[in-house]
């Protein structure tokens, strides 16, 4: 479950792909670099501010739509998104901006 993952808090990369796990979940993992959660019909994204480390994050093939991803925003380090697979039709402003 994600709540066992709280061990691991020196995890760079997880692949969680084809589950259900949402993203929110994965906060406590401040060192998490590179995070895959294809496939894990997820809808909303929740808090991401706690994902300090992370780079390269995969949420393609959820049902995510543009109001829903405007947190993402908040990620510091994000560099890499791949939001393939959603019915998005466009990308908040806040996201444009990945360094």
């Amino acid at each position: 479950t994600a709540e066992d993952l709280s061990y691991f808090t020196n995890l760079k990369f997880l692949d969680a792909s084809d589950n259900y796990f949402e993203l929110d979940k994965f906060g406590n993992l401040s060192a998490l670099f590179e995070l895959r959660l294809r496939y894990n019909h997820i809808s909303t994204v929740g808090d991401c501010s706690l994902l300090k480390c992370l780079e390269i994050l995969d949420l393609s093939y959820n049902n995510l739509t543009e109001d829903a991803i405007g947190a993402l925003g908040s990620i510091p380090r994000l560099r890499k998104l791949d939001l393939s697979g959603n019915n998005l039709r466009s990308i908040p402003r806040d996201i444009r901006k990945l360094r």
